[in-house]
Parts: C-alpha cells; sequence; structure tokens
C-alpha cells in the first residue's frame, strides 16, 4: 500500500486531505483526513500535540498497516481504533467475554501516539512528492482473511484455563475491595439519618440500627398486620362475636352501678 504522489496540501476545513492508494497500479485512490489531537482535559493516553487524528479509515485497515505507513515519520507508542472520535481509550480485548459496544463496523477512525511532536509536524506539513516512505504491507481481506479471524477466536484449553483462572482472581480482589468499603461505611449515617449495618453469616440479612421511633413504627405496623389477621376463618369469627356480647354486657353491668351510685348520691342530702 503507497500513499498516492499528488499534491496533499488540499484541506477540508480543519484536517488535512492524505491521498493513498492500495497497490501502485492501483486506480482507486483513498483519502485520509488528519489533524493534531487536540482536548480540553488533558489525557496521558492521547496527549496533545503528540497523537494524531486520521478520519475515513477503511475497515479493512488494520493497525498493523497503519504502524507500517506512518513509523518512518517517528517511534509510534500506541494506536487506538474507534467507531467515531473520542476521548476515550478502548478497554482491552477480552477473549472469553468480549465487549460488543466496542465492535467496530464498517469505517472508523484511528487515533496514532508519536514519541515526538516532530512526527506529528513533519505529517502535517507534507507537501508533494514527501510521502514517498509511507509505503504499507500487502493489505489482506476477502475469504480467507474471514475464515482466519474467525480460527483466531477458538481458544485453546490451556488458554482458556489460564483465562478462567486470571477472570477469577480479578473477581475475587474486587469483591474483598467491595467487603472492605462496606466495612468502612459501616456506624457512617447517611442522608436520612439512617446508619447502615451489613450482619455477616448464614441466614442474616444487612439492616439498620433500631430507634425510637423505628420502634414505634414496627409496632404500629405488627398491630395493622394482626388487626388483618382477626376473624381468619368462621371458628375465628364466632369466637369473635361471643367476645364482643361479653364485653357489651360487662360494660352494661359497669354502666348500670354507674348510674346506681349517681342517683344515690343526689339523694343522699346531710344538710
Amino acid at each position: 500500500m503507497t500513499l498516492e504522489k499528488v499534491d496533499t496540501t488540499d484541506k477540508l476545513g480543519e484536517y488535512k486531505v492524505i491521498k493513498w492508494k492500495i497497490k501502485e497500479e492501483s486506480s482507486v485512490i483513498n483519502d485520509f483526513f488528519v489533524k493534531v489531537h487536540h482536548q480540553a482535559e488533558a489525557n496521558a493516553k492521547k496527549p496533545n500535540g503528540r497523537t494524531l487524528l486520521i478520519t475515513n479509515v477503511p475497515a479493512f485497515i488494520s493497525k498493523f498497516n497503519l504502524l507500517a505507513m506512518f513509523k518512518a515519520f517517528g517511534e509510534i507508542e500506541e494506536i487506538y481504533l474507534h467507531q467515531t472520535p473520542t476521548t476515550a481509550i478502548p478497554e482491552p480485548e477480552d477473549i472469553l467475554f468480549p465487549n460488543r459496544k466496542q465492535t467496530i463496523r464498517g469505517f472508523r477512525v484511528a487515533y496514532i501516539v508519536f514519541r515526538d511532536v516532530k512526527s506529528i509536524r513533519e505529517i502535517t506539513e507534507l507537501k508533494t512528492n514527501d510521502i514517498s516512505p509511507l509505503i504499507s504491507s500487502r493489505v489482506k481481506g476477502g475469504l480467507g482473511e474471514w475464515a482466519k479471524a474467525y480460527n483466531s477466536r477458538i481458544v485453546s484449553e490451556p488458554r482458556l484455563e489460564e483465562n478462567i483462572k486470571e477472570y477469577m482472581q480479578n473477581f475475587e480482589k474486587g469483591e474483598i475491595l467491595r467487603r472492605a468499603e462496606e466495612r468502612m461505611k459501616e456506624g457512617e449515617p447517611d442522608e436520612d439519618g439512617w446508619i447502615n449495618v451489613t450482619r455477616r453469616g448464614k441466614g442474616k440479612r444487612s439492616g439498620a440500627i433500631r430507634t425510637e421511633k423505628m420502634e414505634e413504627r414496627l409496632k404500629a405496623k405488627k398491630k395493622r398486620w394482626e388487626k388483618k389477621l382477626v376473624n381468619f376463618t368462621p371458628t375465628q369469627i364466632k369466637e369473635s362475636r361471643v367476645k364482643q356480647l361479653e364485653d357489651l354486657k360487662k360494660k352494661f353491668e359497669e354502666d348500670k352501678q354507674r348510674v346506681s351510685v349517681l342517683r344515690q348520691q343526689r339523694k343522699f342530702k346531710p344538710f
């Protein structure tokens, strides 16, 4: 793959246009749109001034091809591929649990991080016939490349076992950190004043420290449930009615005695 030896001083807005083609004899000319990457917040992985942003990168162009094309301008530290321009860094590829959100389809963008700022300056100042060193390796594609990509996803048993062990080690480390954070938060009240506690052991669940107000709420809740459970069966209904009648009779007798006492007090006049 070579870059076409034409006037590369063309510009598309803030992007510089670099023309290239797959083979010397090819009549199809492709375009890279490049510019110096810059972002407001500093990023150690994509440092300002040393990172080149390339858009309009075809799907068949790999990191290896980009490395071969641009290494003539200086030492390259890293190459990142994304679906669209972003300040984020791609997560390491996981063979066992691939991240489908990071799957890039169709044209993509590339970020090339050079070790020296001079490399970026040399690319952005390219003129006619200055691009002859940019020669890449042969581009692979078609059915053979698809079969190779598919076979590369098949993991051998030793490697699979190693990946599983590594995954479980990272998981256990995460669990230890999570439990340590929970212990540190114990005894600290939240925004509502509640103090969350964690009860460890079989059959125990996390809860909250009981206060007087909380005890009153629990008692009221218990009474409501007890009322709901009253008169649940025909026998209970009958017993409840008998008890109500007895209570009414008892109250009636008490009222009679009270009235009798009041009458006697009215009649009694010593003076």
